[in-house]
């Protein structure tokens, strides 16, 4: 590369100039290359592929279709498929073992389409269990995380009266993962829950959920706390109200030590909201903290040892082609330390086990693969 300099006068503005530009670069140095390689190419066009995110593995289905396949992330080569899921699959997601693998799609009974969602057994490609849906576009699973004590399924059951005065009542089912029996189960009336999310601290199971409760004809945005006690019941440790104009929570997570635990919370309507706001939550203290927004934030997920986050933004509202950006968030200097840009929205994250790197599903189908470590 060739350098061209030119000879200029020092004059005391033009020095304060270069002193406080190297002050800024000091301050905010250029980020470093963090892309190590793209793990499955996309489409053109968003929406065109529902993505799972594993370990070692990735599964996707091309939109329209009712077939699973499952390759290897790092020679891209096919391991498995289920050929005939029964449905029009247009969400799916892998425990984090990856020994379970749910799919979300329109099920053809006779040419009748209803919603229902699936669970298969990624060792045998079995089913081994389905919930029925009616017209419930919140249904929430959430899998316990690794490290847990032991293993569990969380699953959102919304349930609208049908008649008047009309209304929503939530279940929430516990169910062991190994056996799929119901381990629990609670309903919250006049209630719509959103998200659910599974983890753990030193006393035992935790499990969080976010919605809309409606009381004297008001609807607040709201987060529940519960543990589960050893005899299977859930005991209330925390409600947390979030106002009037929330109207829905999107993404919940709970840290890896369960002594934190992040929301994105959105006042507006379903497809993006007027606002939106990522808060993380001491569960200790029960002081909440507003993390730092960067155009429309989406979802958040802890790192595997609790020091970092995920923050996950798009550009825009509704515009899934507008594209988006990752920040990592430091937890412990409470700065955003660097942006990953995307050409789409980001429509699912997963950190590694052992937290080197991020793997993010775009709206176009595409996986790119992060140096976070």
């Amino acid at each position: 590369m060739r350098l061209n300099f030119t000879i200029v006068s020092f004059t005391p503005s033009f020095i304060f100039a270069i002193g406080l530009s190297t002050l800024v670069l000091l301050a905010h140095p250029a980020p470093r290359e963090r892309w190590v390689r793209t793990l499955l190419p996309g489409h053109d066009e968003a929406w065109r592929r529902s993505v799972a995110l594993g370990e070692t593995q990735l599964a996707f289905s091309e939109t329209g279709e009712n077939t699973v396949r499952v390759v290897d992330q790092q020679t891209g080569e096919m391991l498995w498929e289920i050929p005939n899921a029964d449905a029009i699959l247009h969400h799916i997601g892998f425990s984090p073992d990856a020994a379970l693998l749910f799919t979300r799609g329109l099920i053809n009974h006779g040419g009748n389409l209803s919603e229902a969602v699936n669970l298969w057994d990624t060792s045998t490609q079995h089913l081994v269990h389905r919930w029925p849906l009616d017209d419930d576009v919140y249904f929430d699973i959430a899998f316990s995380p690794i490290s847990a004590p032991r293993p569990l399924i969380a699953v959102n059951l919304p349930q609208w009266s049908g008649t008047p005065p009309y209304h929503y009542d939530n279940d929430i089912e516990i169910m062991d993962a190994a056996t799929l029996e119901i381990v629990t189960q609670m309903r919250l009336s006049h209630t719509l829950v959103t998200n659910v999310a599974l983890g753990h601290d030193a006393n035992g199971m935790l499990l969080a959920a976010g919605g809309v409760r409606t009381q004297d004809d008001e609807q607040y945005g709201t987060l529940w706390l519960w543990e589960l006690s050893a005899d299977g019941q859930l005991q209330p440790r925390l409600q947390y109200d979030l106002g009037v104009y929330i109207h829905t929570i999107r993404s919940i997570d709970i840290s890896p030590d369960g002594q934190n635990l992040v929301f994105v919370a959105v006042a507006g309507d379903r497809c993006a909201g007027l606002r939106s706001e990522t808060v993380m939550m001491n569960l200790a203290s029960n002081a909440v903290t507003e993390l730092p927004a960067r155009h429309y934030p989406t979802s958040a997920a802890f790192s595997p040892d609790g020091t970092q986050l995920a923050l996950n933004f798009a550009n825009a509202r509704c515009f899934e082609r507008a594209g988006g950006s990752v920040g990592l968030y430091d937890i412990t200097s409470s700065t955003i330390t660097d942006m990953l840009p995307h050409d789409f929205t980001v429509s699912a994250m997963r950190f590694s086990d052992d937290g080197r790197y991020l793997y993010t599903a775009m709206t176009n189908g595409a996986v790119q693969m992060w140096n976070v470590g």
